[in-house]
């Protein structure tokens, strides 16, 4: 009876072993090949936020506003990108609003946490409609464009920062520039005292082409600070921001790696850049 028994569940689980088999050997491969096609030829719908991510590499017609990338849509991809960097923080674009001096007050744990980054990550966009709803802080101007903030640990005895803002148009000085800076050093005062040491670094980057990109220029940006271990930047004379949207599809949803799924040849962006074209100004102010 015991021998019945446990030959019916052998059975039962060699069914199930064969059968995830059959399964798993059924599943399309990932190739890293890139094929052009037709977007109408595309079998696989796209939702809103992989629209608006993908929208000028497969469609001519739209308006430009429907490919501005949202805040949930970056913030993924930056939280993607530094998933394996242990002593890197990006956050969300809404906390660069923050009352720092009262939160971090509040959140010791997170202000540790802050306190260990090496590198810290703060995109913001200012909206129009923020703007409209007098829910902007004041001096600030709702433009609808993305900004990256980055510090950049470069010493611990003295704690000694390199602050830089980036964005696709090069709006270096702004109103919004100037809020940026206040804020990157109210929260360093709040994490390291008032007598933390910094460095700005002022970039001037390859300009976006077109008014949609200031999303895929931060994601670009992140990306190459992260590779290069600096925020002082060295970047080739031109670059296709818009080939960097296919990029952030591929890392966000590993699917868009599918040949079929693809209708953009990203080729210009497996080259390494040669000439640096960001002119660089680093400025000690404290």
């Amino acid at each position: 009876m015991r021998f019945t028994v446990f030959f019916s569940w052998v059975r039962r689980q060699w069914q199930a072993l064969t059968q995830a088999l059959a399964t798993l050997l059924k599943k399309p491969s990932v190739s890293s090949e890139v094929a052009i096609v037709p977007p109408s030829q595309s079998p696989v719908p796209l939702n809103a936020a992989q629209h608006r991510l993908l929208g000028p590499l497969i469609e001519a017609t739209s308006a430009p506003s429907n490919w501005w990338l949202d805040g949930h849509t970056l913030d993924d991809y930056l939280k993607t990108i530094i998933r394996s960097k242990a002593h890197v923080i990006s956050l969300h674009p809404n906390q660069v609003f923050w009352d720092f001096e009262v939160r971090l007050a509040k959140k010791n744990k997170y202000r540790k946490k802050l306190q260990a980054a090496e590198l810290l990550l703060l995109p913001a966009c200012f909206n129009r409609s923020q703007a409209e709803q007098l829910t902007l802080p004041p001096g600030v101007v709702g433009d609808d464009h993305w900004y990256l903030l980055a510090l950049k640990r470069v010493s611990s005895e003295p704690v000694r920062f390199d602050i830089t803002i980036v964005d696709g148009f090069n709006r270096c000085p702004s109103q919004n520039y100037h809020f940026l800076w206040q804020q990157a050093l109210l929260l360093l005062k709040c994490l390291y005292g008032p007598n933390v040491k910094y460095t700005e670094v002022l970039q001037t980057l390859p300009q976006q082409s077109n008014v949609y990109d200031c999303g895929a220029v931060v994601g670009y940006c992140a990306q190459q600070m992260l590779n290069q271990d600096n925020v002082c930047l060295t970047l080739p004379q031109q670059i296709d921001y818009s080939a960097h949207r296919l990029v952030m599809a591929q890392t966000l949803a590993p699917e868009f790696k599918l040949p079929q799924l693809l209708s953009y040849s990203p080729q210009n962006l497996t080259s390494e850049p040669q000439t640096p074209s960001l002119t660089t100004s680093p400025r000690v102010t404290a």
